[in-house]
């Protein structure tokens, strides 16, 4: 009884710490450098930059975020990147974990991103 009870307990605090790493990402940032990303329920990530605008999917494990270009538009088509995510109080920073689309993880490890106060 105490093991179920334990492994339950387990699996709900890992579902809560996944679940505040996800509504922690979701709104609006803009970097450093103006490109400004848009993290949708559902795992749909907006992108404006240089005048462009396009889609792609993301997904969080833990602190860290995975991105899927998806989109025509987007220069990374059909590469995926991995970062890691650092909360602080005015937004995120991403620390590359692997990307093969080098102009996506320059952008995403420029420095910090700051939330949106839409």
């Amino acid at each position: 009884m105490f093991k179920t009870h334990m492994m339950v307990s387990m699996v709900a605090v890992s579902a809560m710490i996944l679940a505040g790493t996800a509504s922690a990402l979701e709104g609006s940032f803009t970097s450093t450098t103006g490109t400004t990303i848009s993290f949708e329920e559902g795992g749909k990530l907006s992108v404006s930059a240089g005048g462009n605008s396009f889609s792609e999917s993301w997904s969080t494990d833990g602190n860290s975020l995975t991105i899927n270009a998806i989109d025509e538009a987007s220069p990374c088509k059909g590469v995926s990147g991995s970062y890691t995510v650092t909360e602080s109080e005015t937004g995120v920073s991403f620390s590359l974990i692997e990307d093969g689309c080098e102009m996506r993880s320059s952008d995403m490890t420029s420095g910090e991103w700051v939330r949106s106060k839409d």
